[in-house]
């Protein structure tokens, strides 16, 4: 019934569009694709219909895809925690400005102190991931409560944060360790492949997870208490891991042009 309707409705309708976007409708992406309807519409994080269906393909088919003429965005790339995606108990030292949003205490909060407790809490980003390329970001433990567990990953579109809050294939999960402050640790999501890696102190961890689809937000969930700051880009901090290697080696160049570029770089 509700397909009758969408094949009888106005593909011009930016109702449709908006209905496709706001939750990625994927059946709805699909059909509205097939029939070229608002090819280059985009929405707020700067993508079109194609490439959402193209981050909801399997990674078969996407070499297939990119073959084809996908028409090309200024991607909007994650930049901060998002005040609208998050639960009750965290909180930003400084919600005043997109700049402060990366500051996050999670758990109960009592006069900036964190007291014990086990409620459960997450965020994630004000933008998805971009699909055309290789996406890094870090968060720095300040401080993590007793008994806490911190998960650093990502979620998708279609579902809250919080209802992700579990031990699954969406994260690495951050133990606590006596004298364990102040580590830092990142995720790298490759959206072309459906892949992810993980990182601690600038080193890269053995942990690896694939099958990644749709549209995805970098993501931090709690078990407990912690204080976080998060790295979106690495201009106002440098990375921990020297991500901008893995770049290179993603975009295609050599490991004898890489050397060439590192020898530039240090002299």
């Amino acid at each position: 019934m509700i397909f009758k309707k969408v094949e009888n409705a106005d593909l011009k309708d930016g109702r449709l569009f908006e209905q496709a976007v706001e939750n990625d409708k994927e059946w709805l992406v699909d059909f509205l694709v097939k029939h070229n309807a608002d090819v280059n519409r985009r929405d707020k994080h700067g993508w079109t219909l194609g490439w959402i269906a193209f981050a909801n393909m399997p990674k078969d088919r996407k070499h297939e895809a990119r073959s084809r003429d996908l028409p090309k965005c200024t991607f909007k790339d994650p930049t901060c925690w998002s005040e609208e995606h998050k639960t009750k108990y965290v909180k930003f030292v400084d919600a005043t400005s997109t700049s402060s949003r990366l500051r996050a205490h999670f758990g109960m909060v009592d006069h900036g102190l964190v007291v014990f407790s086990r409620v459960r809490s997450a965020v994630r980003t004000d933008h998805p991931v971009p699909p055309d390329r290789l996406f890094y970001f870090e968060i720095r433990v300040i401080e993590q409560g007793r008994g806490s567990k911190i998960y650093i990953g990502w979620s998708n579109e279609s579902r809250q944060p919080n209802s992700q809050l579990r031990e699954d294939l969406c994260y690495y999960c951050i133990e606590p360790f006596e004298g364990d402050n102040y580590n830092v640790f990142g995720c790298g999501i490759d959206m072309e492949n459906g892949t992810a890696f993980f990182t601690r102190g600038g080193v890269r961890l053995t942990i690896t997870r694939k099958g990644i689809k749709g549209r995805v937000y970098p993501t931090v969930c709690v078990f407990g208490n912690a204080k976080v700051v998060a790295n979106f880009t690495g201009e106002i901090r440098p990375f921990h891991y020297d991500i901008e290697e893995e770049r290179r080696i993603y975009e295609g160049v050599s490991p004898s042009e890489l050397g060439v570029l590192k020898h530039l770089n240090e002299n």
